[in-house]
């Protein structure tokens, strides 16, 4: 990936994203996954957070760099025949 489409998600997609805003079904599943971490030790509650963590920030600085490719393949894009 593009590190500056990684910079850009870390710097303006990632702080606007809000875990509130996400689906019932993912709130339930993250209440049940905190809820199972405290059974872990903290060796492996750590390892497991950075774990989720990296994966958000890889899809979704993947996912944003995706939108921003496809936008600019949008905008970018000469009018057809019909335009």
């Amino acid at each position: 990936m593009n590190s500056f489409y990684e910079w850009l998600y870390d710097h303006y997609a990632a702080p606007k994203i809000c875990d509130a805003a996400f689906p019932l079904a993912y709130q339930d599943q993250k209440r049940q996954w905190l809820e199972l971490t405290h059974r872990l030790t903290p060796q492996e509650r750590l390892l497991t957070q950075d774990f989720i963590n990296t994966l958000r920030a890889c899809w979704g600085a993947e996912a944003f760099t995706q939108g921003v490719m496809a936008g600019i393949q949008m905008c970018w894009t000469p009018p057809g025949p019909e335009d």
